[in-house]
């Protein structure tokens, strides 16, 4: 664990043990998500790890509430066209509706 109260592997074994499992589902928290720019997070070894669950996901599921939207963190998590599916709320704009559903990832509003 990277520090107390992240609940968040990284690191070497993290890593390995992704690499060796096939995941049906990845739901992933971000802190931004852009149009442009995909899915964000703050640090970058948790990104790493991220990427990995992506690569080993048939399906990406990206949580994150609407004032996340159009927001951009330092560390790549995956681009928007590796995203199945966004949850959030009803705070989400038309606009970015229409723009996540441009390149194939499906809006769900909770």
């Amino acid at each position: 664990m990277r520090w107390t109260g992240a609940f968040s592997l990284t690191g070497p074994t993290a890593m390995e043990t992704l690499s060796g499992v096939f995941l049906d589902k990845a739901f992933i928290g971000a802190c931004g998500v852009d149009v442009l720019r995909g899915a964000t997070i703050i640090e970058p070894d948790e990104a790493a790890v991220f990427r990995a669950m992506v690569r080993q996901a048939k399906q990406v599921i990206v949580v994150a509430d609407s004032s996340k939207i159009a927001m951009v963190s330092p560390a790549l998590i995956c681009s928007v066209t590796d995203i199945d599916i966004l949850v959030t709320d009803s705070g989400i704009a038309p606009e970015a509706v229409a723009g996540f559903g441009a390149n194939g990832v499906q809006v769900l509003v909770v």
